[in-house]
């Protein structure tokens, strides 16, 4: 009986006094993208990476934070198995070009560097590719060319 008339009394102060109590509300799961780097057989890198990113700034030029090149560095900065060991910035372009990923299994690949996203291969550089939606898959991978000789005397058909 006790228990109810404090309840009671409770009650109305917090109306003569405009209290408000109010339920915890839940922490949402953090928004995220997922990025897989691969070189031949080895994944450098793969899980979900904070979306947007953090970084807007690269080398004293603005970087859009939902882009593929922010999410890889942030991802980047996060991860000390490996680096972006050689991003250069083109004037003529406006836009940065990935040269080298230096890594702990697979060392320091360089020049030939490509990515997808959501299975679909932009025609623009990192910088310039903007990520949408959470749960976005990016795929950076390094992937050098292969040259096929061919004999200049003959050629064997079986």
């Amino acid at each position: 009986m006790v228990k109810k008339f404090l309840l009671a009394v409770l009650i109305l102060l917090a109306s003569i006094t405009g209290i408000t109590v109010h339920a915890e509300e839940p922490i949402p799961d953090p928004v995220t993208v997922n990025l897989t780097i691969r070189s031949g057989n080895t994944i450098i890198f793969e899980g979900a990476v904070p979306f947007p990113a953090s970084t807007s700034e690269l080398m004293g030029h603005s970087v859009d934070p939902k882009s593929v090149l922010a999410i890889l560095n942030d991802a980047d900065e996060e991860d000390a198995t490996w680096e972006v060991s050689s991003l250069e910035y083109f004037e003529s372009f406006n836009s940065f070009l990935l040269n080298c990923i230096q890594s702990d299994e697979e060392g320091n690949d360089c020049d030939d560097w490509h990515y997808a996203v959501n299975g679909s291969t932009p025609g623009v550089g990192m910088d310039k590719t903007n990520l949408e939606n959470a749960g976005d898959e990016i795929y950076l991978f390094f992937s050098p060319q292969n040259r096929i000789s061919l004999s200049s005397s003959s050629i064997t058909t079986a």
